[in-house]
C-alpha cells in the first residue's frame, strides 16, 4: 500500500513538472530531437556518397587508363611504319652512295683514259720530228768539220728540246742498244751473227721507241745478234 502512494506520488511530480514546462521550450527541445534524428538519418547516406564517388573515380581512372593504352599502341604502330620507311630511305641511300662512288670511278678512270689516249696522239705525231732531229745532229756530227759549231749547238739545243717536252709529258725512250730482245717492246728487223755477243742481244737500233705510263706508243726497231 505503501509502495503505490509512492508510484502515484512520483507520477503526480512528474505531470506537475510537465505542466511546469513553457510550451515554446518544448517545442524547441522536440524539434531540436528531430533534427539530431535526421542528422543521424543522414550520414550514412554521406558514406554511400564517398563509396559512388570513389567507384566513378575508379572508372574513370579506368577509362582513361584504357583511352591511353589505345593511343600508346597507335604510336608504337606509327612508329614502327617510320623505322620501316627509314629503313627503307637508309637502303635507298646507301644503293645510290654506291652507284655514285661506281660512277665516279668510272668517271675518273674514262677521264684518264682519254686523257692517256690524247697524250699518245701527240706523242705519235710528235716523234717523227724528234727522229728527223736525232738524223739531223747525227749528221752534223759526221761532217762536224763542215757544219758551222752554232748551227750544230743550235740542233742539238732543239733536240734536247724535243725530249724534255716528252719527258714533261712521262714519254719515256725505251732502252734497246745492249738489252735482250723483247717482243713486247722492241720489234726485230734485222738478225745477224755475232760470237762476242750475247743471245738475242740487240746490236743496233734503227728506230728508237718510246712509252707513255707503262704503255708502248711505239717499238723500237732493231737489229738482233744470234
Amino acid at each position: 500500500m505503501k509502495g503505490e502512494m509512492m508510484k502515484k506520488n512520483k507520477t503526480d511530480v512528474s505531470m506537475k513538472a510537465d505542466n511546469s514546462i513553457d510550451p515554446g521550450a518544448k517545442a524547441q527541445t522536440e524539434q531540436a530531437a528531430e533534427v539530431e534524428m535526421e542528422t543521424k538519418t543522414v550520414e550514412p547516406g554521406a558514406d554511400t556518397v564517398d563509396r559512388t564517388t570513389t567507384e566513378c573515380d575508379k572508372a574513370g581512372t579506368a577509362e582513361k587508363n584504357i583511352d591511353l593504352a589505345e593511343e600508346i599502341k597507335k604510336l608504337s604502330a606509327e612508329n614502327a611504319k617510320l623505322t620501316q620507311k627509314l629503313a627503307a630511305r637508309d637502303k635507298e641511300y646507301v644503293s645510290l652512295a654506291a652507284e655514285y662512288d661506281n660512277f665516279r670511278k668510272r668517271s675518273k678512270k674514262e677521264k684518264e683514259n682519254l686523257y692517256k689516249d690524247s697524250v699518245k696522239d701527240v706523242a705519235e705525231a710528235w716523234l717523227p720530228l724528234v727522229d728527223d732531229l736525232g738524223r739531223a745532229v747525227a749528221a752534223a756530227e759526221a761532217m762536224s768539220e763542215k757544219v758551222d759549231k752554232s748551227v750544230m749547238d743550235g740542233i742539238i739545243l732543239i733536240q734536247k728540246r724535243a725530249e724534255q717536252i716528252l719527258a714533261s709529258l712521262k714519254i719515256k725512250e725505251i732502252n734497246a742498244l745492249g738489252e735482250k730482245f723483247d717482243p713486247n717492246l722492241h720489234n726485230a728487223v734485222m738478225q745477224t751473227t755475232d760470237e762476242t755477243k750475247g743471245e738475242q742481244e740487240i746490236v743496233e737500233v734503227f728506230q728508237k721507241g718510246y712509252t707513255y705510263d707503262d704503255r708502248v706508243i711505239r717499238h723500237s726497231v732493231v737489229k738482233v745478234a744470234n
